[in-house]
């Protein structure tokens, strides 16, 4: 209604977590409003008599016409309309949207990608010398590469914000959300391949990871509470993640002085280069 009655405006409908209902029963015979020519018009039109009253009656040019008439209007979707729909591949228990759906979008696949250069990611796990970056990127590739009993494991990957800032400071925060994740939904079938001691059940490992988080704060030469429940394999590529993350940072930090310096002397033998104010 709204691109409609502001032809010359472009008009945006956002729709956020697009696989969180059955999309195209939502939708209905809308759906076939999603095939649009080249300058975004509907390709076919449907029929609905209450839309096409709310959409077509108010407008200018219809002034006059019997409300009957207007309601046999075919509905399209304008050139100016433009849908833009947000969907989380790694949310459970949504709706998966079907094939003849999806081709009617143009989709875009954002990664899950890790930039260490944030602090959030950066940020290290309660009273552990591992980031969240590590650990995450660890684990996920370790889901990946495991024998873990069912098909594809990017729907279980670890996301960036999958923890926020404040359950990477409290370890009993950390355990409930990311522990138990990992215990009964993503390592469900191969919980070996993570966790060093799974005969006790989830239990024990949430309060073996606590009682070493309240260790390390009493003792700081306590061992690290992510040692005490994950298997040393997994631990070790932690380790060797966080110190391949700290060369490159440091190399990172040694180019940028040199560039720093080059300009420093570049700028000395050619003072006619300074910015003003600096003579």
């Amino acid at each position: 209604k709204k691109a409609y009655e502001e032809p010359e405006q472009k008009c945006l409908l956002i729709i956020e977590e697009l696989n969180r209902g059955n999309a195209p029963a939502i939708f209905g015979e809308i759906f076939q409003l999603l095939d649009r020519k080249d300058n975004g018009e509907s390709k076919y039109g449907i029929y609905n008599a209450d839309i096409a009253k709310y959409a077509y009656g108010g407008l200018p040019k219809n002034q006059g016409i019997a409300i009957d008439v207007i309601a046999n209007t075919p509905i399209k979707l304008p050139s100016n309309l433009t849908i833009v729909a947000t969907m989380n591949t790694s949310d459970q228990n949504v709706f998966t949207m079907d094939t003849a759906f999806q081709r009617r979008w143009q989709m875009e696949h954002i990664p899950n990608k890790f930039d260490f250069n944030t602090a959030h990611v950066n940020k290290h796990l309660p009273n552990s010398e591992i980031s969240w970056g590590a650990f995450a990127q660890t684990i996920n590739k370790k889901m990946h590469t495991a024998n873990l009993g069912f098909g594809g494991t990017e729907d279980k990957s670890l996301g960036v914000y999958f923890a926020t800032d404040n359950d990477l400071d409290d370890a009993k925060r950390f355990a409930e959300k990311v522990l138990k994740y990992l215990w009964d939904d993503a390592f469900k079938l191969g919980r070996q391949a993570l966790f060093s001691n799974c005969s006790e059940g989830l239990s024990f490992v949430i309060e073996a990871y606590e009682n070493a988080a309240k260790a390390k704060i009493e003792k700081q030469s306590a061992e690290d509470p992510l040692k005490a429940v994950l298997v040393p394999e997994v631990y070790n590529e932690m380790q060797k993640k966080m110190a391949e993350m700290a060369a490159e940072q440091a190399q990172t930090a040694e180019e940028k002085t040199s560039e720093e310096e080059a300009a420093e002397s570049a700028a000395e033998d050619n003072p006619a280069q300074k910015p003003a104010g600096e003579e």
